[in-house]
């Protein structure tokens, strides 16, 4: 599975992303990127389902790290990545105490690619970032469209995605106005 980013609105180190990562997939191999194992993962295509290979870029921004997953186990669909990459901004949200930004297009209003989730303090909202630093199109702020109400998913121990209706996600609402 590639394709996964999240943004933090913190600055952490390298082995505190993978420290997490361990914990959270103890039964997968977490490395931080390397030419060597990008080669080795070309030559043998099954080392996806047993690695976690990762990479940490900082910018001076309101999301200091960017958490790029070049390789996680599972299937490559874009319905089932887009849920491993809301769970892991969850995650890390919470890991951090920290904002969490990921992909939010098919959450919009619109089929525009600027739709975001940010996770704060347990919840989860839509955000607009068209006119951001983000798109190069402009400097404002990130708008908080509203808050959503998504269903949680769940991630074992070796990466695996499974639906957990049973752990339903705060509703309550926050001001709009939020950036």
């Amino acid at each position: 599975m590639t394709g996964i980013w999240v943004l933090l609105a913190t600055r952490q180190a390298v082995t505190d992303i993978q420290a997490r990562l361990k914990q959270w997939f103890p039964d997968l191999q977490v490395e931080a990127w390397s030419h060597q194992l990008t080669l080795a993962l070309e030559q043998d295509p099954t080392l996806n389902q047993q690695l976690i290979l990762f990479d940490v870029e900082y910018d001076s921004g309101p999301f200091q790290t960017s958490v790029i997953l070049h390789s996680f186990p599972g299937p490559q669909e874009n319905t089932l990545v887009m849920l491993v990459m809301i769970e892991l901004a969850r995650r890390f949200s919470d890991a951090f105490t920290c904002r969490a930004m990921c992909d939010g297009h098919g959450y919009g209003d619109n089929s525009s690619p600027y739709w975001n989730l940010i996770w704060e303090q347990g919840y989860v909202y839509l955000a607009d970032v068209s006119a951001t630093f983000f798109t190069q199109c402009g400097d404002d702020a990130i708008e908080i469209v509203r808050q959503l109400d998504l269903s949680r998913h769940h991630l074992d121990h070796a990466g695996r995605l499974s639906h957990a209706g049973d752990q339903p996600i705060r509703t309550e609402r926050i001001d709009s106005d939020r950036s």
